[in-house]
């Protein structure tokens, strides 16, 4: 199953850096420019590609401001969280471009309880195994994440066979769980 990566309509420099980063990080991901297409149109176009799975980044002030994502079998529902981004650091400000070669791991802190909702609901959206234990990350080749830093979640990657920071690196600025807000 794969995941079909776009953007709103006019995306600016910084949304299409960071649609190609999670592109290159994210195995089993296809990557269109919208263009003029509609939602519908870009439904049409992920079923087209064999995606289950849509992610719309959207621009809030010119910068990346949100991703919505959706599920698209057996019918397009809305995929929660609505995550909004408070700051982006793309892969050319961390450490350059790098890409996966294989499956990524998400990991989370077992002492950071109010992120395991949200690196649960990320993880199985984006069909990546979630471990506490950091004994298991060696194996697969990049590691998603996920730390609260200034009462913010971040969501990174990192090489897991040494820990750094490969990018991109999403601070979050607020979680929408459902459409009642």
């Amino acid at each position: 199953m794969t995941l079909l990566i776009t953007t709103s309509h006019r995306p600016t420099r910084r949304i299409r850096t960071l649609s190609h980063d999670l592109q290159r990080m994210l195995p089993n991901s296809h990557l269109i420019n919208r263009g003029k297409l509609n939602f519908k149109g870009v439904v049409e176009e992920a079923v087209t590609l064999g995606c289950d799975r849509l992610m719309v980044l959207e621009r809030w002030k010119g910068a990346p401001g949100k991703i919505e994502l959706y599920t698209l079998k057996p019918s397009v529902e809305h995929y929660y969280p609505i995550i909004y981004l408070a700051s982006v650091r793309s892969q050319d400000e961390i450490y350059g471009r790098a890409s996966v070669g294989g499956k990524p791991i998400a990991t989370v802190p077992e002492n950071a309880p109010e992120l395991r909702r949200f690196s649960e609901a990320l993880a199985n959206f984006l069909q990546i195994p979630l471990v506490t234990s950091e004994r298991d990350v060696k194996k697969f080749s990049a590691g998603l994440v996920f730390d609260a830093e200034e009462s913010k979640a971040v969501v990174t990657f990192r090489r897991p066979h040494d820990g750094m920071e490969i990018g991109p690196r999403l601070t979050i600025k607020n979680l929408i769980w459902s459409d009642r807000g």
